[in-house]
């Protein structure tokens, strides 16, 4: 469940700058689509920056076009950071085989939330 609202989420990615957006729209439409949401992030044990992608989402209607893809290989491209971090839902196996196809891989780490979903880790 969410605890958060609109312009909370709107002040803090848009206004405070605390975290990097990418918006993604469908071409030739000003809709959008999807986002995702990343941030710098510096690992002591490596000595060196990355990114954590921390959100990714793609409206139901438009999954499986590509979109995803697009919207990592993107922000990839623009902040150029060679080493990526990122959790996702271990139960939901769309996202394990977009993440590996992409490049990304486990670490070895999991979480349990709850009984219905545990989250897995991956680096890149």
């Amino acid at each position: 469940d969410f605890v958060t609202d609109k312009q909370t989420l709107y002040t803090s990615l848009f206004e405070e700058k605390a975290a990097n957006c990418l918006l993604l729209r469908e071409e030739g439409c000003d809709r959008v689509i999807g986002f995702t949401v990343f941030f710098h992030n510096f690992s002591t044990f490596l000595g060196r920056a990355g990114l954590y992608l921390e959100d990714l989402f793609i409206l139901p209607e438009y999954r499986g076009r590509g979109y995803a893809q697009d919207a990592i290989l993107a922000v990839e491209e623009i902040y150029g950071a060679d080493h990526w971090c990122l959790d996702t839902i271990l139960q939901e196996k769309g996202n394990l085989h977009l993440y590996e196809k992409m490049g990304y891989h486990q670490t070895g780490k999991t979480q349990i939330i709850n009984d219905r979903l545990t989250l897995v880790f991956y680096e890149k």
